[in-house]
């Protein structure tokens, strides 16, 4: 009898002790937290590949533009076109010539940025640098990267002029427009970054800028910041090693031609390794974001696409 006493004033205990709705809490969902893009190492290992491979960077993006160069005098100056404005008159021909000229740089360019791409990535995973596989790799990603260029570069112009209109009818001078554009160009910069590497390394085609988009979402403005930090180390390296150059041609005393043919090669060198750089930059920030959105280590994207 006693231990049903005591059974029943257990189950009256319990009972009392049971939370009431009033009593409830009600734990809010876990937020997933969101790992950081890690700007620091991402620089870091640009500059290093940029450094290790400084030639080899040099000369993948420096050929194709100085043979994009090449057919531009071959065709416009000597070749069949030379006759054009005879023909048509000189606006149509100016405006056909530099219609033609713009085509053949960005052809060149995607061909500079899908070989830089390529071989960044594969210094990052510590493969050989294979530049026969990255011409071959290449030649399929130069009509889509050609196209999302001239897309890209439409959507910045339009972003702009869309700016100056509405910065205009506020009131805000022209002079002052200026300032105002560099943080939404440099969003829009940081949300399109990732195209290239997309249609190279993934090769996702002509989804290439609806992929960067993706990507990107939730990160372009740590992305502005790492943009905004590798222009000002390139932009110091450049300076330092156009003042070097200029010193040991002055000690030399090179002079005239050669003094000419010194600082267009420094120029030519010293711009080729800013574009190097900044392909390198975007291509670790692509990797950097399908590691965390997609949960793929850099080894992993390479066996998969390359």
């Amino acid at each position: 009898m006693d231990a049903d006493n005591l059974s029943n004033q257990s189950d009256q205990t319990a009972k009392d002790i049971q939370p009431g709705p009033e009593d409830r809490v009600v734990r809010p969902e876990l937020e997933i937290e969101k790992l950081p893009l890690g700007v620091g190492p991402i620089i870091g290992d640009s500059i290093h590949i940029l450094i290790s491979n400084a030639v080899l960077v040099v000369l993948v993006g420096f050929v194709p533009v100085l043979l994009g160069e090449l057919v531009k005098y071959v065709v416009f100056a000597i070749g069949p076109l030379q006759g054009l404005e005879a023909r048509w008159g000189f606006g149509i021909n100016m405006t056909f010539s530099l219609s033609a000229s713009g085509v053949v740089d960005m052809i060149a360019y995607a061909v500079s940025t899908a070989l830089l791409v390529q071989l960044a990535y594969d210094a990052q995973v510590f493969r050989p640098i294979r530049i026969r596989r990255y011409l071959e790799s290449s030649m399929n990603s130069i009509l889509p990267l050609t196209l999302l260029s001239l897309a890209i570069i439409t959507l910045f112009f339009a972003g702009s002029v869309l700016l100056i209109v509405a910065a205009g009818s506020i009131g805000i001078t022209p002079l002052l427009t200026a300032p105002l554009l560099i943080l939404p160009l440099l969003w829009l910069c940081a949300a399109v970054c990732v195209t290239a590497p997309a249609v190279v390394i993934e090769r996702v085609g002509f989804r290439g800028l609806a992929r960067s988009l993706s990507l990107t979402k939730g990160y372009r403005w740590p992305i502005v910041g790492t943009i905004v930090l590798a222009t000002i180390v390139i932009s110091t390296l450049v300076i330092m090693a156009l003042v070097l150059i200029s010193f040991f041609a002055a000690i030399g005393g090179a002079s005239g031609i050669v003094g000419f043919i010194l600082a267009f090669v420094a120029s030519v060198a010293a711009s080729t390794l800013a574009t190097g750089l900044f392909s390198i930059l975007f291509t670790l920030i692509y990797a950097r974001l399908r590691a965390i959105k997609d949960g793929l280590s850099l080894r992993e994207i390479a066996e998969i696409f390359g």
